[in-house]
């Protein structure tokens, strides 16, 4: 009889959690010129460019998720085609919003690729890494998008 009691204290402490769905798909990694509106992958030495991804939830966890202003963070990587040193180009910051499910992390490179050590006459493979979450700690999740190539040339 003592370990039908043991059981019966047992099932008194458990509890089920139920966690909603939730999906992101990061996506639609893009290079833009100085107009947002011209996708161009060849940029001279002095163009200014951005570098842009679409990031969207979905899924009812995102309703519930988003208001409490995940840290969405994209870092962008050039590596050389051929032999040289992967660089880091820079990173964009946002937070989410309540209602808003797709984002568009971007990151402006103003004066041009000689300003964050990308040589001219070079072809380079982009990357970038996202990240959501907390600023501090272990991310919720992760994505990269690999192999969005562009040249380098010197007007």
């Amino acid at each position: 009889m003592w370990t039908g009691r043991i059981e019966e204290e047992r099932l008194m402490n458990r509890a089920e959690v139920h966690i909603a769905r939730l999906g992101c798909e990061f996506s639609e990694f893009t290079v833009y010129t100085c107009d947002p509106n011209t996708i161009e992958t060849i940029i001279g030495q002095e163009e200014c460019f951005s570098l842009r991804t679409r990031v969207e939830f979905q899924g009812s966890g995102a309703i519930a998720l988003l208001p409490l202003n995940l840290l969405l963070q994209v870092d962008f990587f050039a590596q050389p085609v051929g032999r040289g040193a992967a660089l880091e180009l820079g990173t964009a910051r946002l937070s989410t919003i309540k209602g808003e499910f797709i984002y568009y992390p971007t990151l402006e490179i103003v004066q041009g690729p000689h300003s964050i050590g990308l040589v001219a006459e070079t072809v380079y493979s982009l990357t970038a890494l996202l990240r959501a979450g907390s600023a501090e700690g272990p991310a919720l999740m992760t994505g990269i998008i690999e192999g969005l190539t562009i040249q380098t040339y010197q007007i």
